[in-house]
């Protein structure tokens, strides 16, 4: 009884641990072309939660390496959604208001490390294999014919495939 009770909780934390991941479908994403996709929306406070959770589990990182690599810009965060990021992190499980709002304040060795572990996650419960990365210059233009032609705004974004001006950005998945 024991150790059925304790491979059930073992197995709520593992699929806990991949909840963002297992969402994160190819079918849910934007085909650029055969193999390719890019993510539909920006990313969202949910998402960017996930990966700050897993990161803080991460016993090999010392502190200064987590701020780095977890913590957005407090100003560009706080002026665009009037509260702090550590305040909705904090409160994240018991009041999830922020969640479907987009991410800011991210820099670029951010968005490269977020993409790293979205691959790591998600190829452990995939059989597909992919490679998360930000989009080149051309992709996001392509992204913005599809969408103007569908009626649908592209966001703010740079040219250069680099986070906005705000910390925004999306991932694209290639199929290995």
């Amino acid at each position: 009884m024991k150790k059925s009770i304790l491979l059930l909780s073992l197995i709520g934390i593992v699929c806990a641990g991949m909840w963002g991941c297992s969402k994160s479908v190819l079918g849910q994403m934007t085909k650029m072309e055969n193999g390719v996709y890019i993510d539909s929306g920006e990313m969202t406070i949910g998402d960017w939660i996930e990966y700050d959770w897993d990161l803080k589990r991460d016993k090999a990182l010392s502190h200064e390496e987590y701020t780095r690599l977890a913590m957005p810009d407090s100003v560009i965060f706080l002026r665009e959604h009037n509260v702090a990021y550590s305040a909705i992190r904090q409160a994240y499980p018991y009041y999830r208001q922020y969640e479907k709002l987009t991410m800011v304040g991210l820099s670029h060795e951010q968005c490269l490390a977020y993409c790293r572990w979205r691959t790591k996650k998600y190829n452990m419960i995939h059989p597909k294999q992919v490679t998360f990365s930000l989009p080149t210059t051309a992709m996001l233009k392509r992204l913005a014919e599809k969408k103007s032609a569908k009626g649908d705004p592209m966001g703010d974004y740079s040219s250069d495939g680099n986070p906005s001006a705000k910390g925004m950005f999306r991932c694209v998945a290639t199929a290995e």
